[in-house]
């Protein structure tokens, strides 16, 4: 299995640029430039960590000049191809150049210094910043046993290479048979937060920490969306199954529950209506709109597991008055059966012009399919077609707006068809995605050294506010334990209790996060 995976990170690594910037007298004929990542042609944030990389063709010496219309050039030499950028430069040469271009000039040379390559390439540098923080979720590939403590909610600050842990529950006392699941913000504010938590003895809870407290919620659920108020907090219940193929494609998520619930935060109260909890339909994948007008969902038909193949989401919207806890009339936006495909993970923009969402081939869970691209849905012509700059042809998901709508961040396994990635993309004025590029590391083989999954990216404007322990000693000893009150009916508080599967019998990751 390791050769396996040697040979597979080997092989993403050749990769052929496309034409430099430089002009016809930097271009060594017949030679093309190979670097990794693959930062060529993106249009990156001013305040983005230094952008490492390697160059990937033969030499005993390289050299890059990076430069801008304003300040000092970086130059730079190397034995290895190895390019660590000085952080204090590099942002110097980044904030003193917003709107402009960003120049590289690299030259490879034999061991007599006669030149085997000069090639270059050409970004842009946006005049927005991006969000400062990115969460996601780091856990082994594919099956992790929950008693590994390995599974943790982690963040990166963007603007160097600092990496703090938010929320992880180790092999200690009442930390084994943990799975720390989904987390979610409020309009992209590190305050208020949720982390949604599955373990053997103190059951699936959600740790909302809000003003700088952390609150232990009992029996609730996953995929998250907040309301933009900060007050309530969508979830679904689900009855995740994972199904094991013989042949073909190895794994499928089959999801037999689907029920979406409010939790006012504040009153502890959970709220719920036939049209979003319906016996008829499933329903998941939650999402607020900007002015909190509207809640958006998937759902499809109820069906057996026997039938997973032809289990397709439709996109809907209902509304909600919060003051008189009125609903609307469901509103249906998008079908299956216009795209042929099944829905997923609705995210609307900032500025509540364009919905982004998944389309795959059947089910709820895009990130066991190749087949999942990101589509854009103008919501004024109500027009959708798919992000033609950004989709590859492996598993896309899991995406993020910045909290000035100028960027998204989203998973791919693009790099290697097993592990998914964070990758950025610059988001235009016109409605246009650029190329993405994969989130900085320190070591440009960063990547390839690591089999750790990053899943549900989410951008955040600062640090979150708790330290890990407040989440761990929530979970584990509360101070501030509430099972909320419902006024909904005997059989739907049965469905929020239900078993999603025991992590002692069920040694798989949240299927849904892969």
């Amino acid at each position: 299995m390791k050769s396996i995976f040697y040979y597979i990170f080997a092989w993403a690594l050749v990769i052929t640029m496309s034409e430099p910037s430089f002009g016809e007298d930097s271009k060594t004929p017949g030679v093309a430039l190979r670097l990794d990542p693959d930062y060529r042609d993106v249009v990156i944030p001013s305040n983005i960590a230094p952008m490492n990389f390697r160059v990937l063709n033969e030499g005993a010496s390289f050299e890059v000049q990076i430069k801008s219309t304003q300040g000092k050039p970086l130059q730079l030499r190397s034995n290895s191809g190895l390019f660590e950028l000085p952080e204090n430069a590099w942002r110097n040469l980044l904030q003193a150049n917003k709107g402009e271009k960003l120049l590289y000039e690299i030259t490879v040379s034999d061991r007599n210094r006669n030149v085997l390559l000069k090639d270059g390439i050409t970004n842009t540098i946006a005049k927005e910043e991006i969000d400062g923080y990115l969460v996601y979720r780091l856990l082994n590939w594919q099956f992790s046993t929950y008693s590994s403590g390995t599974i943790g909610i982690f963040q990166r600050n963007l603007a160097n290479f600092d990496e703090t842990r938010v929320f992880q529950a180790k092999d200690r006392t009442g930390g084994e048979g943990t799975c720390v699941n989904c987390h979610s913000f409020a309009r992209n504010n590190p305050n208020p937060m949720v982390i949604h938590v599955r373990n053997t003895t103190y059951g699936k809870p959600m740790l909302v920490a809000k003003n700088g407290t952390v609150t232990h919620f009992d029996k609730t659920g996953g995929l998250l969306a907040w309301h933009p108020d900060g007050r309530l907090l969508t979830y679904a219940v689900n009855r995740f199954s994972l199904l094991i193929h013989t042949a073909g494609r190895s794994n499928d998520i089959f999801d037999g529950g689907g029920d979406l619930y409010l939790l006012d935060v504040d009153a502890n109260e959970i709220i719920t209506d036939d049209q979003i909890s319906s016996p008829d339909f499933f329903e998941t994948w939650p999402a607020w709109s900007p002015d909190g007008r509207y809640l958006y969902f998937c759902r499809a038909p109820k069906a057996p597991s026997e039938r997973f193949r032809e289990i397709k989401y439709d996109l809907m919207r209902i509304s909600y008055d919060i003051p008189d806890k009125k609903w609307g009339l469901l509103e249906t936006v998008l079908t299956a059966k216009e795209t042929g495909l099944s829905i997923g993970q609705p995210r609307i923009s900032p500025d509540g012009l364009f919905l982004m969402f998944s389309l795959f081939a059947y089910g709820s869970s895009q990130g066991t399919q190749p087949e999942s691209d990101l589509y854009l849905l103008d919501l004024t012509s109500h027009k959708y077609a798919p992000l033609s700059a950004v989709n590859s042809d492996r598993t896309e998901s899991w995406h993020c707006w910045s909290s000035n709508g100028r960027w998204f961040v989203f998973s791919s396994k693009r790099r290697d068809g097993l592990l998914t990635r964070p990758h950025i993309s610059y988001f235009d004025v016109s409605g246009n995605a650029h190329k993405p590029f994969i989130v900085p590391q320190k070591d440009p083989a960063y990547y390839d050294t690591t089999l750790k999954m990053f899943n549900l990216p989410e951008l955040i404007t600062g640090p979150v506010p708790v330290d890990f322990r407040d989440f761990y000693n929530a979970l584990f000893h509360p101070q501030r334990k509430v099972v909320p009150t419902s006024q909904i009916s005997d059989k739907q508080v049965q469905s929020l209790q239900h078993d999603e599967g025991s992590p002692r019998l069920t040694p798989y990751s949240h299927p849904n996060n892969r």
